[in-house]
């Protein structure tokens, strides 16, 4: 083999770009099959909640964009009505779904006139307490809350945590 330390540095940095490009798409491909609930404390990097409890994840890096891709799923499988293919993804926020990212929590259903339900408040507690030590990031300014204050403080002020 060539002795020249730029040239095997080269063909090492190119092995290794190959080898990420081919995890991406194996990742990428993995996203794409057909979307169903799946339980939240099963360690998904990141995922929708919604009102009634289901929750749909998916495991990859966050240059996947797995929220829109969740969201597309989501319209695709007819769980988001068609007439809004405009945006999943703010339908799912308007419509007062959880949008989880590890243990960090944000809610836009405030904005319209929404609130945490008790199935979500309840899954997002037991989250807390089985993945992230008992302990959430809250909203844009990611307070941290434990989950069982979160479990213990009403609806409205949840709000309030969430913006």
């Amino acid at each position: 083999m060539c002795s020249d330390p730029e040239v095997e540095a080269s063909i090492r940095k190119q092995d290794f770009q190959k080898q990420r490009l081919s995890e991406w798409m194996e990742e990428r491909e993995e996203n794409q099959t057909e979307l169903e609930p799946v339980e939240i404390t099963e360690g998904y990097d990141a995922g929708w909640l919604s009102p009634d409890g289901d929750f749909y994840g998916l495991n990859g890096s966050t240059g996947n964009l797995l929220h829109l891709n969740i969201a597309e799923r989501l319209l695709a499988s007819k769980k988001i009505p068609v007439k809004e293919m405009r945006n999943p993804d703010r339908w799912l926020e308007e419509n007062g779904w959880v949008k989880i990212h590890h243990d960090w929590i944000l809610f836009s259903g405030s904005f319209y006139g929404n609130t945490l339900t008790d199935v979500q408040i309840e899954k997002l507690y037991r989250y807390g307490q089985v993945c992230h030590r008992g302990v959430l990031r809250l909203g844009t300014a990611q307070t941290q809350i434990t989950a069982v204050r979160f479990r213990a403080t009403e609806p409205i002020m949840l709000n309030k945590l969430l913006n």
